[in-house]
């Protein structure tokens, strides 16, 4: 690996100048300004050549033993020895980032957030930190970036990364949490290398995951590099897939809401007042005055499910009716039922009452 490349610099480059090419190639290629694989990839290519060239005696061993001799230790009688066992890199390269800063935010608007064995998943209160989301269907939380993990040499020289694949697990919410939002906790335990950048430890992390009015089932929540370190694989990413708890009384289909309830002959010919206990515990009463008949629906506008990219706005709510037929009329109630249908009210009758 050529380091002097990596910075865009020779071998005759000053301190500063090493300085000044890190901060020009991680301001261009940190993920917050450039969100692509391959920037990530840079990104931490850059934070690894100025680990090794901005300290005297790193630089110097590379300098000499080139990256081999680096990695594996300076050469003495014995062999490789006598450089603490060699360099492997495993810092996180946003420390290094905001270690050059001194802890200052470069971008006006930069918002870094602070294959699990064990996953716990708890309810916690709403206060708690929010987490910065973008997007729908597939939402990013957090930005945490390892070290030089996975990377791998093609034949032009050039180290790229091999990957895990996602870890993917379902996360079951009630459609109460769906339609008010919610914030879920979630404990995994992890594999994280250790500082001899090979053996590995146990890492017990709490995850928090911020659920947004209106969030659909599938909806993907990816926390990035978060599986497992090894030193040779990229972490791969955590995916929580969101699964829909069935609803005692509700059904949802898209952005709208279904609610069924029986009613009498009586009512469906007369009217009636249908009372609903909604999903965030109003009591909303809906008059049906039209005659229900077989497959009849009362929709009630901006009563369904909270519209994720526009929360201000929701869906509808349908009401669908089964019929309750009497078992029995006695001669007398068939008389007059049949008197009633059998004097129809004129268009004059009609507009009198």
């Amino acid at each position: 690996m050529d380091y002097y490349k990596i910075l865009k610099l020779d071998k005759s480059c000053t301190d500063d100048t090493i300085k000044s090419a890190y901060r020009k190639l991680a301001l261009k290629y940190h993920p917050d300004k450039n969100q692509t694989l391959e920037a990530q990839e840079n990104f931490t290519l850059i934070a690894e050549a100025y680990d090794v060239l901005s300290d005297p005696q790193k630089r110097a061993v590379y300098d000499n033993y080139g990256y081999d001799g680096l990695k594996r230790g300076v050469p003495g009688r014995d062999g490789y020895e006598g450089y603490h066992g060699g360099y492997c890199f495993h810092k996180d390269a946003n420390k290094i980032f905001y270690d050059f800063f001194g802890g200052d935010n470069p971008f006006s608007d930069f918002f870094i957030p602070d294959k699990g064995d064990k996953w716990n998943t708890e309810n916690i209160d709403e206060n708690e930190k929010d987490i910065n989301e973008n997007g729908i269907e597939k939402v990013m939380f957090g930005r945490k970036f390892g070290g030089l993990h996975g990377m791998k040499k093609t034949m032009n020289g050039i180290m790229k990364i091999k990957k895990n694949p996602p870890l993917e697990k379902e996360l079951e919410i009630t459609l109460e949490q769906l339609y008010n939002g919610a914030i879920k906790c979630v404990k995994i335990e992890r594999k994280i290398l250790n500082e001899d950048g090979m053996t590995t430890s146990l890492e017990t992390k709490k995850l928090t995951i911020n659920i947004k009015k209106g969030y659909k089932e599938g909806t993907k929540i990816i926390f990035p590099n978060l599986g497992d370190q090894s030193p040779d694989t990229f972490p791969a990413d955590i995916v929580f897939i969101l699964k829909e708890k069935p609803h005692e009384i509700f059904k949802r289909k898209g952005n709208d809401l279904y609610y069924h309830v029986n009613v009498s002959l009586l009512k469906a010919l007369t009217g009636t007042v249908v009372e609903i206990k909604t999903l965030d515990n109003r009591l909303l009463r809906v008059p049906v005055n039209e005659i229900i008949c077989p497959n009849y629906k009362k929709e009630v506008p901006n009563e369904g499910m909270p519209i994720s990219k526009t929360p201000n706005k929701k869906g509808s709510l349908f009401i669908t009716f089964t019929l309750e037929f009497p078992t029995y009329f006695s001669e007398n109630q068939k008389s007059l039922i049949k008197q009633a249908f059998e004097n129809k009210p004129n268009k004059t009758q009609t507009a009198q009452e």
